[in-house]
């Protein structure tokens, strides 16, 4: 499923909080207060948080109001499709994307019927509604990521990954900068994991991740356990020292194989 998420917006939302707080003679508060002037005012990073607003609307407790009013808005049925995915109504999700796409069509809007063609599993319709989309942009991020999801369904990873590097080239052409992440190289890291090829996956996971922060609970444990696989269980350990609310479980988890991996066996 296409999703984006931005560690830079967390980082600047937290900076929003604690900035009020900032005292004159703390100079930690009034370096993060910089920081947060200084990505406010960076085109690069506006930019980036007006696509994640666009990319993932504010989803309305009943969507049969927006269904109702979207009539001949291409947007609006973007956004029904876009909150049906998150909810995973793929039927209405699926709809939504055809309106959308038969009303205005763009690669966007054929990248994420594609998408919701491939979470149905009706992937022989797929490349149809890709070339529709490529056609219009053959150079747009979603429409390589859609493609990166269909071969991965098809179990041709190979493929898959390099169109998540194309989506993830076309989004940050000089390579992510401070403060960005982009939760298309967690995918790529699960991609090479599945792949087996633990190097890469570490490689990508750690883009994925700011620091040892990671955006979710599937990273965290996917990473940490391929830190363990290679070796590097201090690298592991270090993820879990520290971790954002709603990631508790998968930190126990890692901690809980972690301790494993040092506990002896029988006969050692």
């Amino acid at each position: 499923m296409e999703m984006k998420s931005c560690l830079s917006c967390l980082l600047v939302s937290a900076l929003w909080i604690l900035a009020p707080s900032a005292s004159a003679q703390d100079p930690d508060m009034v370096l993060m207060d910089q920081l947060r002037v200084a990505m406010d005012n960076s085109p690069r990073y506006r930019t980036d948080r007006e696509r994640n607003d666009e990319r993932h609307p504010i989803c309305p407790q009943d969507l049969n109001a927006l269904i109702k009013s979207a009539e001949g808005n291409a947007r609006s049925w973007t956004v029904v499709g876009r909150c049906s995915l998150k909810r995973n109504d793929l039927g209405t999700a699926e709809n939504a994307f055809r309106k959308a796409s038969a009303i205005e069509p763009s690669s966007e809007a054929f990248s994420l019927l594609g998408l919701a063609l491939i979470e149905e599993s009706k992937l022989d319709d797929v490349p149809r509604v890709l070339r529709q989309g490529a056609r219009l942009n053959p150079g747009d991020d979603q429409l390589f990521r859609a493609w990166g999801s269909y071969f991965r369904a098809k179990g041709d990873l190979g493929r898959s990954a390099r169109y998540y590097k194309k989506a993830i080239d076309v989004l940050y052409p000089g390579g992510l900068g401070l403060f960005e992440t982009d939760d298309d190289m967690a995918t790529l890291g699960d991609i090479y994991r599945e792949m087996g090829d633990h190097q890469d996956a570490i490689d990508a996971y750690k883009e994925a991740c700011f620091g040892d922060i990671c955006p979710d609970s599937h990273t965290i444990l996917n990473y940490g356990r391929e830190l363990i696989l290679v070796g590097q269980a201090d690298a592991a350990k270090a993820l879990v020292t520290w971790v954002p609310s709603g990631q508790e479980q998968a930190a126990k988890q890692l901690r809980a194989e972690l301790n494993d991996r040092r506990r002896p066996t029988n006969g050692q």
